[in-house]
């Protein structure tokens, strides 16, 4: 399998033939040593002088064993001692019926070796004291063939190597596939994401498997989302980057052309809605640095701040924005009461980093939270940590986009409505800055209806 793009040996070649040759070469190994030891091994002399105790024996025996007995006999000595007996009593010749190869290896009278020449049978003879019986015994350890190959344990140990061998080829080609495959397939996802396809995922094949190849691609499905989602956030950051301020640009331009009309009757007017304007545009391009340099660097925590007292500050502000607010209006006023239940509780930080970060997540629930209704505030010590928690009774957030609002430039679509400004940007402050003081933010939604935003700061 070549893996198109990959020089040399792939992967997979080298994982292939590695374990073929931990799997294979024990036994080549093993099969080899017992060949070299069969061949060069030399018959024990003890086998010799017990033959030929068994045969002087077995002759003694024969000589008063009347002939009918004889056959049955020969068949219970071979069957007790394994060995190939033939007896010669009177000129007649009495052995077993799968003898015939015991007769071609019969010992000649002058022949003084009774070990052969190569590994094969041991073949002895002795005679009676009387001289009327003779009987031959033999063993044959090594049984040879007519074609001369040998046959029994060593034919068998070749079979089983040719098997062992062609079940080391297909089963490791089989592990080697079924993990080699999937990664296969995430090389080519991943060089689709690279070329710029965003929407490019890793399938079935890789993430339904029940191992660290599907963690990697459910990771890597984790990391393309995130990937897509934060391109696609830009682009709609570039989108209402460019409304928010081509608008009071828009405005400013005509404040300057009323400016230039010389039957303008009050200038102090028009000045007034450029600083405006010009603030405005301050405050967006200020939350684009704030963003900036809490992703930059961790930030500094060298005092101990009492929350409580941040968050009775922050409602003290609030309460007097929507109070001055509602006078302007000039409508008839629906208060947003603001319920606080906190205990006197502490962490370590910057102060005005962290009255920023609720900041945010309060403001946010008042603007959210519906006409009439109240925003809820706890603090409280909760077991090792400091848990702060701010519910309001809006709309909520749609349960897939729990976690993206803390993204960057992530808006939901009803929080795109322009009447309630902003960038996108809050929220995700917010999460930077609880982070590098050691904490935790989490949103979910109300059982009753509502958001409740949850942080939590490791108690000092």
């Amino acid at each position: 399998m070549r893996i198109k793009g990959v020089t040399g040996f792939s992967l997979f070649w080298k994982i292939y033939l590695t374990l073929l040759l931990v799997l294979f070469l024990p036994v080549i190994l093993f099969t080899l040593s017992r060949m070299i030891r069969d061949q060069d091994r030399d018959m024990p002399k003890g086998i010799l002088r017990h033959l030929e105790w068994s045969a002087s024996k077995l002759a003694e025996q024969a000589d008063l064993m009347p002939r009918e007995l004889l056959a049955s006999w020969l068949e219970s000595e071979h069957d007790a001692s394994g060995l190939a007996i033939r007896v010669r009593r009177d000129g007649e010749d009495f052995c077993l019926p799968d003898a015939e190869w015991f007769v071609l290896h019969e010992p000649d009278a002058a022949d003084t070796n009774p070990f052969p020449p190569k590994p094969g049978p041991i073949v002895v003879s002795s005679a009676s004291r009387s001289g009327r019986t003779k009987v031959i015994a033999g063993l044959y350890p090594f049984r040879e063939e007519e074609d001369g190959a040998r046959s029994g344990p060593r034919r068998r140990n070749i079979e089983v190597l040719l098997l062992v061998a062609v079940l080391c080829v297909a089963l490791s080609f089989m592990l080697v596939r079924n993990f080699m495959t999937p990664l296969s397939e995430l090389r080519r996802i991943t060089l689709k994401l690279a070329n710029g396809d965003l929407s490019a995922r890793a399938g079935p094949g890789v993430t339904g498997r029940s191992d660290e190849i599907a963690d990697l691609g459910r990771r890597f499905n984790n990391m393309a989302e995130r990937v897509e989602t934060l391109v696609s956030s830009q682009k709609r950051l570039l989108s209402d980057i460019s409304h928010e301020i081509r608008s009071p640009l828009q405005r400013m331009e005509v404040a300057s052309a009323l400016l230039r009309d010389k039957s303008c009757a009050d200038p102090r007017k028009y000045l007034d809605r450029i600083e405006l304007e010009i603030s405005r545009i301050d405050d967006m391009v200020e939350e684009l640095l704030t963003l900036t340099r809490t992703d930059e660097a961790h930030l500094a925590r060298s005092e101990t701040v009492k929350l409580d007292e941040v968050i009775n500050s922050i409602i003290g502000d609030v309460e007097f924005e929507n109070g001055v607010r509602e006078e302007k209006k000039g409508t008839e006023k629906k208060e947003k009461i603001i319920v606080a239940n906190l205990q006197k509780v502490s962490v370590v930080g910057d102060a005005t980093l962290l009255d920023r970060a609720l900041g945010n997540v309060i403001h946010n629930a008042i603007r959210c939270t519906a006409p009439g209704t109240g925003v809820e505030i706890n603090a409280r010590q909760d077991g090792a940590c400091v848990a702060v928690t701010v519910r309001d009774h809006g709309q909520g957030v749609p349960e897939k986009d729990l976690e993206k609002i803390f993204l960057p430039y992530y808006r939901t679509d009803e929080a795109r409505e322009r009447s309630r400004g902003g960038v996108g940007l809050g929220l995700a402050i917010t999460k930077r800055i609880i982070e590098n003081h050691g904490g935790t933010i989490a949103a979910s939604n109300a059982p009753a209806g509502g958001l409740l935003v949850t942080i939590r700061f490791t108690h000092p």
